[in-house]
């Protein structure tokens, strides 16, 4: 079971889809190992500045009129409760674990 909250599953999906939509584009004008390491890389950025974006929104103040209860809503964007920018160190690390596989053959 996937579990998020506002749009922390754009950490996972902002990837695939410059994957599928960046791969084409680069298959002929970088080797085929670095590909997927120029991929990574620009995913990992991707999703950390679109995760800071959303996570560093101002918090709303919302005062209850019958019992004046003042409440602080803000509203998070997390995928199995990590932060959506946090992501892109997952995403950074498989760019380096395979920078690494490459400098190894």
């Amino acid at each position: 079971m996937i579990i998020w909250s506002g749009y922390g599953f754009l950490g996972v999906l902002i990837p695939f889809v410059i994957l599928l939509g960046g791969a084409p584009l680069l298959r002929d004008r970088v080797p085929e190992s670095v590909d997927d390491v120029i991929i990574l890389l620009i995913s990992a950025l991707l999703v950390w500045f679109v995760g800071r974006r959303l996570n560093n929104q101002p918090e709303r103040v919302v005062k209850d009129m019958e019992s004046g209860e003042i409440m602080k809503i803000k509203q998070n964007h997390t995928l199995f409760w990590i932060p959506m920018q946090y992501f892109a160190f997952l995403w950074a690390a498989i760019g380096i674990y395979v920078i690494y596989g490459i400098a190894t053959k």
